[in-house]
């Protein structure tokens, strides 16, 4: 371990530096706050990772629901899932977003369904 302040090898448990005094203690105390305080949000408030999952799957949920429907419709499940959990949890914008996403993507995998099964049927018939 090395003082922040003037760099000098310090022993596991010391509180102070021997070189320059600095209470390593207060230090610690510090930069963990500092680490703390850049987890948390502008509010801070920590968004869970529930809502981070469901804006995911949301986007990705709608992104395959016009390549492979079947996919889009089970990731869409997923994003809806997880915005409600993380909206018990927290109230976020993601974990809202998520959820409006998982909606989304259901209904385009329903409206990619049909119009396939659409052109599917006059390609037969």
């Amino acid at each position: 371990m090395f003082c922040s302040k003037c760099g000098k090898e310090l022993e596991q448990d010391a509180k102070f530096c021997p070189a320059c005094g600095t209470n390593l203690d207060q230090e610690a105390q510090a930069n963990e706050s500092q680490i703390h305080q850049h987890e948390a949000g502008p509010s801070g408030e920590t968004s869970p990772k529930g809502a981070t999952a469901a804006l995911v799957c949301g986007i990705i949920g709608i992104v395959m629901s016009f390549i492979i429907p079947l996919v889009g419709l089970i990731l869409s499940l997923v994003a809806i899932s997880q915005g409600i959990k993380a909206n018990k949890v927290s109230k976020t914008g993601i974990a809202t977003a998520g959820y409006i996403m998982g909606i989304a993507g259901i209904i385009l995998s329903i409206i990619m369904w049909v119009l396939s099964a659409v052109m599917l049927a006059s390609l037969i018939f």
